[in-house]
């Protein structure tokens, strides 16, 4: 990768181009507590929600079930390629949309607005929030979720999962994002005029088994591309981080799982 074709204005993922395996595993992982948040938040028949950066569009469609035939769901994501893919499985009462929400034109049509992964990729979260309260009709609600890989968990401690916790930090902190965003939630909805905020902290965590392996997406070919070309690290370093690690997720004595993971939601007044 040239160092001098680098651009960082659009998404802080190098890899986000249309992924739909990688985001449907996502899904899988995190759809139990997505649900629990979709219950708090208290979705019901005939809303109309907006589904911001929706990807493979597993939480639009959930929306869409818990709406019901006289809801209505629109799903933006800025990959249209993936939407694509994800219009073939799409309900009656689900739209798809390719769109930027720090650009879309308020509608103030919606009486929920859901963004998971989102605010984490963006250099300036706070008016991405702003662009969202603009979509919410007086009263409606939004929910967001980000992690914060401040809390990323292992024990017993390793200087190289310590290294790729830096690495990736950097990284998203270079290309335009924060990769402890989720702890700004609380502040972030407070600060963009949203009332009764409530937050909600997990955290997956296993001695064994496939949370283990969330470090690994840390340090992908295309990530580490990336690092390389950002002068973070080199192909020897990488190499020498996924082989400690391999063997950190085989040993069943050392408890390895995802960065904290924090839900926010709020109301609009």
């Amino acid at each position: 990768m040239n160092k001098n074709q680098l651009t960082f204005d659009v998404y802080s993922n190098p890899d986000g181009a249309a992924d739909l395996d990688r985001f449907k595993l996502l899904a899988d992982w995190f759809r139990p507590t997505t649900h629990a948040l979709f219950d708090r938040m208290g979705i019901h028949p005939g809303m109309t929600c907006l589904d911001v950066g929706c990807g493979a569009a597993d939480t639009t469609f959930e929306l869409a079930r818990r709406v019901g035939d006289n809801g209505r769901v629109v799903g933006i994501d800025i990959d249209d390629t993936i939407l694509d893919r994800a219009r073939e499985d799409a309900p009656g009462n689900v739209e798809l949309r390719a769109g930027d929400i720090r650009t879309i034109a308020a509608t103030r049509e919606f009486d929920l607005v859901n963004a998971r992964f989102v605010l984490d990729h963006l250099a300036q979260p706070l008016n991405a929030l702003a662009k969202m309260k603009d979509m919410l009709r007086p009263g409606g609600i939004i929910g967001v979720e980000c992690g914060d890989y401040s809390g990323w968990y292992i024990y017993p401690r390793s200087a190289s999962f310590e290294r790729i916790v830096e690495l990736v930090t950097e990284q998203r902190a270079r290309t335009g994002g924060a990769a402890d965003a989720g702890a700004m939630l609380p502040v972030l909805l407070v600060e963009a005029g949203f009332t009764n905020v409530e937050t909600t902290i997990f955290q997956h965590v296993q001695l064994q088994g496939r949370y283990k392996r969330w470090v690994l997406s840390a340090i992908t070919d295309e990530r580490a591309a990336w690092m390389d070309a950002l002068d973070l690290t080199d192909e020897a370093e990488i190499h020498r981080l996924r082989e400690e690690m391999m063997a950190l997720i085989e040993d069943p004595t050392t408890v390895m799982g995802t960065p904290r993971m924090v839900q926010c939601w709020g109301c609009l007044p």
